[in-house]
């Protein structure tokens, strides 16, 4: 069956940034730990960045970010909401992540970094990235099962990337064995076992990061 249009930007506005300030069902928790994963700043691609919430998270830990979604609603609420947000600085709550380079003193540092060019977001498919060896790391975060080419992703991303590429989605894995059908907007659900079949001839591992979802760790290849 084919999934509904992606949406929720439209109806829903910049969700993610109301679940991350609020902590709803530790998404707070579950994105700082993105962050922490990669302990050496460096240039970072964010694939399906949606309303830039975690490419922000990523650019105040010290990382040069460029964050593509197919939205076009999803990349002007992203440059609205990063702005808006280095503006107030976001209070404590963005300073929780565990490795922040920044204090809220250093607001006007990091709206220069943004002004030259430090945080970056683009109307534009992954399938339609042509660059190599371009980023350091990359983050895919709840958008695999979205696309209809899996593979066409991961070929991409793998062939951006210079160290490696987180990739999470939920776990799709039922009690009774079975595989939950896709949601609404989704072309796919995995299982892990499945989901390391649609990895085989990746150099990748598991991550144990939130109960309910399937993180990897996609190492260059």
């Amino acid at each position: 069956m084919t999934p509904e249009p992606f949406n929720k930007y439209d109806l829903g506005g910049a969700y993610h940034w109301k679940w991350y300030l609020v902590n709803y069902d530790d998404y707070r928790d579950f994105s700082n730990s993105l962050v922490d994963l990669m302990t050496a700043p460096g240039r970072l691609l964010d694939v399906g960045c949606g309303d830039g919430l975690i490419s922000y998270l990523y650019f105040r830990s010290g990382f040069d970010v460029v964050g593509l979604d197919t939205s076009n609603t999803a990349i002007q609420l992203s440059k609205f909401v990063c702005n808006l947000a280095l503006q107030k600085s976001m209070g404590s709550a963005i300073s929780s992540v565990k490795n922040t380079h920044f204090t809220a003193g250093d607001r006007d540092k990091l709206i220069e970094r943004f002004e030259s060019g430090g945080l970056q977001f683009f109307n534009q498919s992954i399938y339609e990235l042509s660059e190599i060896n371009k980023f350091d790391y990359a983050i895919c975060s709840e958008v695999i099962e979205h696309v209809e080419y899996p593979e066409r992703l991961l070929e991409n991303v793998n062939r951006a990337i210079r160290k490696f590429a987180i990739i999470t989605t939920p776990n799709g894995l039922q009690s009774d064995g079975s595989i939950d059908e896709p949601g609404k907007y989704d072309f796919h659900s995995w299982s892990p076992a499945t989901f390391a079949q649609l990895l085989d001839g990746y150099n990748f591992e598991f991550l144990d990061l939130r109960p309910g979802t399937i993180s990897i760790k996609l190492n260059k290849s």
